[in-house]
């Protein structure tokens, strides 16, 4: 059986792709955030939101469908439905 070869990479192609990833990690996107006098105390309070809202999703995430609580436009759950009218 005879093995396949990759050819060669194209020091080109390579240099086009760090390139391109040098300018994608250089750019510093722009922001409404006004000027802080304590940016790390404003970055640990972006950080501790964004880590409460994951939070809050992932727990939710993990309860069953059945304990979540339906917004306005969902339907009830059809075995809570049925729950209740075997009991009335």
């Amino acid at each position: 059986m005879a093995s396949a070869t990759l050819p060669a990479p194209d020091e080109r192609s390579l240099k086009k792709l760090l390139d391109l990833i040098e300018r994608l990690l250089a750019e510093i996107p722009n922001t409404d955030e006004p000027v802080s006098r304590s940016p790390e105390d404003r970055a640990r309070e972006i950080a501790r939101n964004a880590a409460i809202k994951a939070a809050m999703v992932s727990g939710s995430l993990a309860l069953p469908q059945a304990a979540r609580v339906p917004d306005n436009h969902s339907r009830p759950c059809r075995h809570l439905e049925n729950s209740s009218a075997a009991r009335g």
